[in-house]
C-alpha cells in the first residue's frame, strides 16, 4: 500500500519519483517508481501556477517499476507463490482501477 497525496503531483511537472510501500511483508523494503501528471483540457494552452488542475483536467499515471515486492500470495499446502503486481486506485472514485501485469519472479 502507498498513498500519493494530490499536493505531491498537482503542480507543474507533476510527480516523478519513488514512494515506499507499506504492508509489503516483514523485512521487505519495497518501492514503487511512478510518474503522475495533470493533463489540462485542450482549451487551456497557458501555464497556470500550482495547483494546475482545473475542471475537466485528466490525470496521467504511469507505473514505471517496483523493487522489493513480495509474492502476491503463498499457498501453505503447495508452497506455490503468485508473481507480484501493482493496483492503483483513486480515492473517491471506486469505479476507477489500474492493475499492472504480474512481474515474473
Amino acid at each position: 500500500t502507498a498513498v500519493l497525496d494530490w499536493q505531491e503531483f498537482d503542480h507543474t511537472g507533476g510527480f516523478d519519483g519513488e514512494i515506499f510501500l507499506r504492508e509489503c511483508g516483514e523485512g521487505k523494503n519495497s518501492k514503487l517508481k511512478m510518474k503522475v501528471e495533470v493533463i489540462l483540457p485542450m482549451e487551456d494552452d497557458f501555464v497556470t501556477p500550482p495547483p494546475v488542475s482545473v475542471l475537466g483536467s485528466r490525470l496521467s499515471i504511469r507505473i514505471v517499476g517496483a523493487t522489493g515486492l513480495r509474492a502476491a500470495n503463498w499457498g501453505l499446502a503447495t508452497g506455490n507463490t503468485c508473481d507480484p503486481y501493482c493496483i492503483c486506485e483513486i480515492a473517491g472514485k471506486p469505479s476507477w482501477r489500474l492493475e499492472t501485469k504480474p512481474a515474473l519472479k
